[in-house]
């Protein structure tokens, strides 16, 4: 799924759940059964960092403005919840960015390296092969979307 969906999922969960440690569990895991789901990606071609960088930006407005109207208290929870949902995306990012050099680090970087590997593949796992094309991905993306938006806007909340 692109950035924008797991921010607006996570933020919809931190408003949704009661307990904000439960809430950011479930939005750092939230982003796993997400890429589960048929979607297309933007991470190759020659404008992918642009996409990316975009892709970002809305997602974040989006979820300031969804959270415009809540209690100070409500919004870092909501806005942890949303940056925890992006978190596996950024350590993989990390992780193909920074390999060598966490290889290099004495005593330790045998350990993060593998420990990093592990979680790259562990993330890589529910994006296996679909039958599915860029237009499909693409449609179940945007009403995903609608979903998280509804749910985020729809009361009652769990909390009470």
């Amino acid at each position: 799924m692109i950035a924008t969906i797991h921010l607006i999922t996570g933020a919809m969960i931190g408003k949704k759940i009661p307990s904000p440690i439960a809430a950011w569990i479930l939005s750092f895991f939230s982003h796993f059964l997400l890429d589960a789901i048929p979607h297309s990606e933007y991470s190759s071609g020659r404008y992918w960092i642009i996409l990316l960088i975009a892709d970002i930006s809305i997602g974040l407005l989006a979820v300031f403005w969804l959270m415009r109207n809540e209690p100070k208290k409500n919004k870092i929870i909501i806005l942890i919840s949303s940056l925890l949902s992006t978190l596996p995306d950024f350590l993989n990012f990390a992780y193909l960015l920074f390999l060598p050099q966490i290889s290099s680090l004495p005593t330790i970087g045998d350990f993060l390296a593998s420990l990093s590997e592990r979680f790259y593949e562990f993330h890589l796992f529910p994006h296996a092969d679909s039958p599915f094309n860029f237009l499909t991905g693409t449609i179940n993306q945007i009403l995903f979307l609608i979903l998280a938006f509804y749910l985020f806007v729809k009361n009652p909340n769990l909390k009470q």
